[in-house]
């Protein structure tokens, strides 16, 4: 187990920058933007697991990319739809954007979640709220349900 390697794994495979390693990847977490995909793929990296995410984004038929990568593999992540929406303004503050914007508005984070739901639902693979849990109990769920 080498955690700086998994950690450059992870750095190197964040939110979808590239599928060319992801053979060599233990898991692949999936979820709408601002979900918890980044830091829950650095945690699995401090277990010494190689983590890649993928965004979710509705406008991008991602299926066909990604149906036939190993699905025992594949974590779908879905956050409280108010919440991500908060987190989402936060994000905008963060770049300048006042007000609620169509990234971060309620609506949009319902359109997206719905989206997620439908493509986990197509893969057949785990789906694990993040709401009010730290990353480290998701961490430890994923761990459980890649051993068995």
């Amino acid at each position: 187990m080498d955690v700086n390697k998994s950690f450059a794994y992870a750095i190197e495979n964040d939110d979808g920058k590239t599928f060319d390693n992801i053979s060599s990847a233990d898991v692949i977490i999936l979820g709408p933007s601002r979900s918890g995909k980044t830091p829950l793929c650095y945690y699995l990296a401090s277990l010494g697991l190689n983590a890649i995410n993928i965004p979710l984004v509705p406008e991008v038929d991602q299926f066909d990319m990604i149906k036939d990568l190993d699905r025992s593999k594949m974590i779908g992540l879905i956050q409280d739809e108010e919440y991500l929406s908060k987190i989402r303004r936060e994000r905008d503050k963060d770049l300048g954007i006042t007000g609620v914007s169509k990234y971060s508005s309620l609506e949009r984070v319902f359109f997206e979640n719905e989206y997620a739901r439908e493509m986990y639902s197509k893969l057949g693979i785990l789906v694990i709220s993040m709401y009010g849990k730290s990353i480290e109990e998701v961490s430890n769920s994923i761990v459980r349900y890649l051993q068995n």
